[in-house]
């Protein structure tokens, strides 16, 4: 059985991740989420990527091959500021740290930004 390469998106459900997890499921890859929401997709995992632990715990079970970090707040008008920081900034730090600390390390992380 052939392995598929797996693709880790955060903010799989967002505008942006709807579409390119399409768009990786249809070239071959096997696509895995993560959302701050509640999923029907077994393969999306609810995650708040300001808890360090969550964010670990996922990509351990997963070790994904690729990950592509979407997940953050873009509205610029969002009335907490703190909670714009903690997201965007400890977010992105959360999963770094997070992928320092596996076996077995992605071969590419892609961070979007606004």
């Amino acid at each position: 059985m052939a392995s598929f390469p797996k693709v880790l998106i955060t903010g799989i459900e967002g505008f942006t991740g709807i579409h390119l997890s399409e768009y990786l499921r249809l070239e071959g890859f096997s696509i895995y989420g993560m959302s701050y929401f509640p999923s029907d997709d077994a393969r999306t995992f609810m995650c708040d990527i300001t808890q360090l632990q969550q964010v670990k715990s996922i990509i351990h079970n997963i070790s994904p091959d690729y990950i592509i970090h979407l997940a953050g707040i873009s509205f610029v008008a969002h009335n907490n500021v703190q909670g714009i920081y903690s997201t965007n900034v400890q977010g992105t730090i959360n999963l770094l740290d997070a992928c320092v600390e596996l076996d077995k390390k992605p071969e590419k992380i892609i961070l979007a930004s606004s």
